[in-house]
């Protein structure tokens, strides 16, 4: 089944349901196969495995971890923009440290490995700018408009 507009919110999806699929599967991130085999691929040990490996691989604080870019690729070749663009990300990693991001997301993948889905909220904060907080999935709903695309 094909769902127009699909590839701008989700990459790839893992159905792994026997044991030898989770454990091809998950062993490949960084999780010993001999725990999945001695636990099982749900058990709150490999969850926490998972979880910090995620973490570390991903969204690591002592790693810079994304960059930004324009749209216009114009843009991206001009060394003003450039320069800007590099203050932005600065100022950004900056109000990501301050803020209590590295728990938070700890805990955002927690979920997505546990439940299978997670949310992480955004919200403003007058000391360190901004304030994430993980969400359980009894708290999240995901909603289309009109044309069956999901609009943040």
């Amino acid at each position: 089944m094909s769902i127009a507009g699909a590839s701008r919110w989700i990459d790839r999806g893992i159905v792994a349901y026997s044991e030898r699929s989770k454990i091809d599967t998950f062993g490949g991130v960084g999780i010993d196969r001999e725990l999945l085999r001695k636990y099982g691929a749900v058990s709150p040990e490999v969850v926490e495995m998972l979880a910090s490996s995620l973490h570390g691989s991903l969204t690591s604080s002592a790693n810079r971890w994304f960059s930004l870019r324009f749209k216009e690729s114009e843009l991206n070749d001009s060394d003003e923009a450039k320069e800007w663009l590099d203050l932005v990300t600065d100022k950004m990693y900056v109000a990501f440290n301050r803020s209590n991001f590295q728990q938070e997301v700890f805990e955002t993948y927690h979920d997505l490995i546990a439940f299978g889905t997670s949310c992480m909220m955004i919200e403003e904060d007058d000391d360190s700018i901004v304030r994430f907080s993980s969400r359980h999935i009894r708290e999240i709903y995901i909603e289309e408009n009109a044309k069956g695309i999901v609009d943040c």
